[in-house]
């Protein structure tokens, strides 16, 4: 088991707590009651304490218009916010005057506005007392220690060990160049992101039919020529009919006769890209590697897997990698699959290439220009193993840190572990 550090461990532990619901039950009759202010009508205190009196938490209005105009609503005369902020005044009003004693607490904060409802209190009270002076206000404040920004981890000799046996993939070498922390928190420590069961599918769920969709669909023809006529495209596109309502019309997403009308169409769009391309034969669907590649002094464990291989009536075999969202040529995941694919005995010696397959407009994006020569693309493709070998040994150097990788804010604030590098 790989030992964390005390700051992490407390990070994982505010995640959780923050996560959790408390109800808090009393007796109505003595002691402490925490209410919410349209739980006290009607209700009469002894002594009342309203934390938070500042502005959006009192009144708390929302401005949600989804099919009217607030404008248009307003010339019509249906001012909602305005109704509801009277009724919230009313309730605040009549709480602290049937109330023996109230205390009324708020933040000062430049970024925070107490209450109008609190100002009108004072307008009230200055003008009683024909005196414009703000009334004096006890202020409390509190000397918190927080705990310094981490955003690095030092590697010790265990971490390293793990690292030199560790089997990799291209997804982890992609993950460690954008930010060698959050591989860390990912590869090392083994977390993954918490698991939300949302209303709507998200692009994960989205490539996850896709990808499952097209391998049944081309199952039946590996080790032969795919037909592309008018018999398989009606049974392609029975095969997404049922698998898309068993998948998401069953759970009766919002938002699901749009998706299945975009999904349509780039698929249809992927049915006429694939009858002009040539391919010869499928090879390949779905196929695992696991090897180990040499780099340099040290080898490394990889595997992986790859969506599908063709070979192409030019006598040339493209392994391909279907993408549902965004391309990114930078990443390692190209090269890997060549060099793997390369090493199978009935490929030796046979003009390869490689391509990201976007089935949002239905392209491919090559490793290699087709024009290029088997000597070229040798010659490339140890370049790119070369740059594997760099990041592979800073990786496993113990003088390396895990540091955050803060240059892109965006991407920091949609990692699963940003609370944990600070």
């Amino acid at each position: 088991m790989q030992p964390m550090e005390n700051e992490e461990i407390f990070g994982i532990f505010l995640d959780y707590l923050g996560a959790q619901v408390i109800s808090f039950s009393g007796s109505p009759l003595e002691g402490l009651q925490v209410l919410g202010l349209l739980e006290t009508r009607t209700l009469n205190f002894k002594r009342v304490i309203i934390l938070d009196l500042n502005e959006t938490a009192l009144p708390s209005l929302m401005i949600y218009e989804p099919l009217i105009p607030r404008e248009v609503m307003i010339s019509l005369g249906l001012n909602r916010l305005e109704k509801e902020e009277e009724i919230q005044r009313y309730q605040f009003r009549r709480l602290i005057a049937s109330a023996g004693e109230t205390y009324l607490i708020y933040q000062k904060r430049d970024d925070k506005e107490k209450s109008r409802f609190l100002e009108e209190l004072w307008w009230q009270q200055q003008k009683k007392s024909k005196n414009a002076q703000a009334p004096l206000v006890p202020r409390v404040s509190f000397r918190l220690n927080s705990v310094p920004k981490k955003g690095r981890v030092k590697k010790s000799s265990a971490i390293v060990n793990f690292l030199e046996d560790k089997t990799y993939s291209s997804s982890s070498l992609n993950t460690y160049i954008a930010c060698p922390l959050r591989f860390y928190f990912q590869y090392v420590l083994g977390l993954k992101e918490k698991e939300v069961l949302l209303d709507e599918p998200e692009a994960l769920d989205i490539g996850n039919f896709i990808h499952e969709l097209l391998n049944e669909a081309f199952t039946k023809f590996i080790g032969k020529k795919p037909k592309f006529d008018s018999k398989n495209r009606k049974d392609f596109f029975a095969l997404f009919e049922e698998r898309f309502n068993s998948n998401f019309n069953v759970r009766k997403r919002s938002g699901a006769f749009m998706l299945k009308e975009v999904m349509e169409y780039r698929l249809s769009r992927f049915w006429n890209e694939e009858a002009a391309r040539g391919v010869e034969e499928i090879c390949a669907l779905e196929e695992e590697f696991k090897g180990t590649l040499k780099l340099g002094k040290r080898s490394f464990k990889f595997h992986g897997f790859i969506d599908r291989i063709d070979c192409l009536n030019d006598g040339s075999i493209v392994i391909l990698d279907y993408k549902t969202g965004n391309i990114d040529l930078k990443s390692f995941q190209l090269p890997l699959y060549l060099y793997f694919t390369g090493q199978r005995k009935d490929f030796l010696g046979k003009n390869l290439n490689a391509a990201l397959y976007s089935l949002r407009d239905a392209k491919l994006s090559y490793i290699f220009e087709t024009r290029d020569d088997f000597k070229k693309r040798q010659e490339l493709l140890n370049h790119y193993l070369e740059e594997i070998r760099v990041i592979m040994e800073e990786i496993i150097n113990p003088e390396v840190d895990f540091l955050a990788d803060e240059s892109n804010p965006r991407r920091c604030s949609n990692c699963p572990f940003t609370n944990l590098c600070r």
